[in-house]
Parts: C-alpha cells; sequence; structure tokens
C-alpha cells in the first residue's frame, strides 16, 4: 500500500494530491479570490488528511504485524519477475552454503548445534527447486522452500539427514539480481511445500534402493562402518573386517513418507556379522567376530528418474 503526494506551487497555494483523493486539497491558501475554500475549511481538510493518513499508517502496521514469516503475497506479478532465474540463485546459493566446514554457517539456514570436534562437511540431497514457492511481497521477491542437508563430523564416524527449511528475501534487479543471504524458517513456516510431489518411489524401488546400500557398506573392511551404514557408537575400531549380511534387510518395511522434504523413511530389521581378522596393529587375539542386529531407519530420496537413493542406515539401540 502507498500513498502518491505530489504538489506544485500556483498563484493560489500550494496544491497537493494524494493517492485515490480525486481533485486538489489546498493546505494553505494564497491571495484571496471569490470562490475559493475559506482557510477554517483549509484546517478542516487538513486535519481530515492527517486522520486518514493515521488511518492508513495503523492499517499497515497491523498488516506488517500480522505477516508471518513467508507472507501470503501479491495478486499482481512485477513486470519483468523471472522465477526460473531465482530459483537457481537460491539454489546456487545453498551449494554454496554446503562447502562451508562450520557447524553453523553465515548467510545460510543449515543449523547444527551439538558439541562437534573439528571441521564438519555438509553436503545437500536431491535438488532444493522442487516444492519451492515464489511469492512478490511490498517490491522484493520472496522465496521459500526445503532443503535436504547432510552432515559429517567427528572425523566422517558421525553422519545426519538434517531437513532444512529456508527463505530469501531479494529486489528483483534483473540480470543484476542476485542472493547473497538464505536464512533459516524457525516457525511458522510456508506449509507443506510437497517437496517430492510426484517423486514417490514403488516398493520395490525402495527394497532394491537398501538392498545396494547394504551391499556398499559390507566392501566395507573396517569396523566400525562409516556414518552412512548401520555401527553401535561406541565400538572399538578394527581394520582387515570381512562383512556377512544374513537375510534380506528389505523384506519386512515399514514405509513412511515425508511430503514436505521429499524423504522416505523405512524402518526394518538386519542382522550382520563381522569376522575379524589379523591386521598386524592390535596385541593379543582378536574376537573371532562381531555381531551387529537389530533395527534400522533408512533414509532415502527419490529421483527424477524414478529411482531413490539411501542417504544413510541409522541403527537403532
Amino acid at each position: 500500500m502507498g500513498n502518491d503526494i505530489s504538489g506544485e506551487v500556483r498563484d493560489r497555494g500550494t496544491v497537493v494530491q494524494v493517492h485515490q483523493v480525486h481533485g486538489d486539497i489546498l493546505l494553505h491558501k494564497g491571495a484571496p479570490r471569490r470562490g475559493w475554500i475559506t482557510s477554517t475549511r483549509v484546517r478542516l481538510v487538513a486535519q481530515a488528511i492527517m486522520a486518514a493518513l493515521l488511518v492508513c499508517g495503523e492499517q499497515y502496521a497491523l498488516s506488517v504485524s500480522a505477516d508471518t514469516t513467508v507472507p501470503a503475497g501479491e495478486n499482481v506479478r512485477p513486470f519483468g519477475i523471472d522465477e526460473d532465474v531465482i530459483a537457481r540463485l537460491v539454489a546456487d546459493k545453498l551449494n554454496m552454503c554446503v562447502e562451508e566446514a562450520v557447524p553453523v554457517p553465515v548467510n545460510c539456514p543449515q543449523r547444527h548445534t551439538a558439541p562437534i570436534r573439528g571441521t564438519v562437511a555438509w553436503g545437500l540431497a536431491g535438488d532444493p527447486r522442487d516444492g519451492m514457492r515464489i511469492v512478490w511481497h511490498d517490491g522484493r521477491v520472496i522465496a521459500s522452500g526445503s532443503a535436504i542437508m547432510t552432515l559429517w563430523y567427528h572425523g566422517g564416524d558421525d553422519f545426519e539427514v538434517i531437513p532444512v527449511r529456508f527463505t530469501t528475501n531479494v529486489r528483483w534487479r534483473g540480470q543484476e539480481t542476485s542472493v547473497e543471504d538464505v536464512g533459516p524458517i524457525i516457525s511458522g513456516g510456508p506449509g507443506a511445500l510437497e517437496h517430492g510431489r510426484g517423486l514417490e518411489p514403488t516398493r520395490e524401488v525402495i527394497r532394491e534402493a537398501i538392498r545396494f546400500k547394504f551391499t556398499e557398506c559390507m566392501i566395507e573392511e573396517v569396523s566400525p562402518m562409516d556414518g552412512r551404514c548401520p555401527h553401535a557408537t561406541g565400538a572399538p575400531f578394527h581394520r582387515n573386517v570381512r562383512w556377512n549380511l544374513h537375510g534380506d534387510p528389505a523384506g519386512n518395511l515399514d514405509i513412511a513418507t515425508d511430503q514436505e522434504f521429499g524423504l522416505v523413511r523405512v524402518t526394518a530389521g538386519y542382522s550382520m556379522t563381522a569376522f575379524f581378522r589379523d591386521d598386524g596393529i592390535h596385541d593379543g587375539p582378536l574376537p573371532q567376530f562381531s555381531l551387529l542386529s537389530g533395527t534400522y531407519v533408512a533414509t532415502l530420496v527419490p529421483t527424477r528418474n524414478g529411482g531413490a537413493v539411501v542417504l544413510n542406515l541409522a541403527h537403532q539401540p
């Protein structure tokens, strides 16, 4: 909402034009002529204008205070806005954010507050442009959405999948438009953006993706395996290990889909055995084997070709 005020000085006084007010409004009189309004009427009109402006100001303040983190937007699309360009600029900024090696990067939406020794390694899964909502508000472009970020820390032993809600507010400047800051949406977010709409993998696709991930994990020759594979916290480290998988870890699945972030989470049971061989490092006899079994939670992200990628297999204690 705006009030357009223009003015000029005539021989009969200063004339001010206010948006949505037709005609001239005399704020102070010039040389007296017959037919012009009196000074009393000038004061009354000026007071009326001030009252109207105050009311408009109060309504504007109320409208601003009622805005949530992500405004609903306006009905009229500003001329020249290219929404694909905005989405690409936001995605580029998020790809820059995952290059940061700190738990809370500046001007980025991801956060990790748990104690972390040393550096971290962020990653971005899927395409943050999926489900991104772009609106315009008060002459600015607001892009909001969800991203799936991953985090390595503790030397690669610990791995987390961190869904992130993000928003940015930029002024459209054509080819000069840039996105410098993408912040987190802490609360009152954009609602279900359906990040993965139309990308739900079938049960068989999920099964195959889980089996493939377990096969990848079993190739490792260390125990415990890295953070993307099942491992028990605090287990002693051993090299020269051979892993065996018992049964089908994808035979009986409990599948839950998160439409906002486009994630698929699968809960199931599994059993693996690590056989230890002499690595020339440890003194004394090695255990013959170590059994790792119980429940795991697999987090998957759908792909455009109808497939799915397992981000991690988390052992549940």
